[in-house]
């Protein structure tokens, strides 16, 4: 299933956390977490393309390739996976701060795949 992925609108950054295991198999603590002023109501509220395919990961789980997208080439991509699941993992935000956190950290550190990477 993918999923429209862009967005004209300014993304606040958000660079890759180092958690330990720990934290991937229980999840982030609330310090890990955007705010609400910092994500912005575009995030919060999940309305932008990044946070609902944050959504569908949380819900349905799957690879980043099945919404269309895959992370950057400088991205490492084992920090990147063990991050998305200790944040979305956490009982410790409300659920609006979780996906739209995991919304902005996507939306950081992914990008579309290409028509040509679809075909392969």
């Amino acid at each position: 299933m993918e999923i429209e992925v862009s967005s004209e609108k300014p993304v606040p950054s958000f660079p890759v956390p180092d958690f330990d295991r720990p934290t991937v198999i229980f999840g982030a603590e609330h310090s890990a977490y955007l705010t609400k002023a910092q994500m912005g109501d575009e995030f919060y509220s999940g309305q932008h393309p990044m946070c609902r395919v944050a959504s569908k990961l949380f819900f349905s789980g799957g690879k980043l390739e099945d919404y269309g997208i895959r992370l950057k080439g400088e991205i490492d991509s084992a920090k990147a996976h063990a991050a998305i699941q200790g944040l979305l993992g956490s009982f410790a935000p409300k659920h609006e701060i979780k996906i739209g956190t995991v919304g902005v950290a996507l939306a950081n550190w992914c990008v579309p795949v290409a028509s040509s990477e679809k075909a392969a």
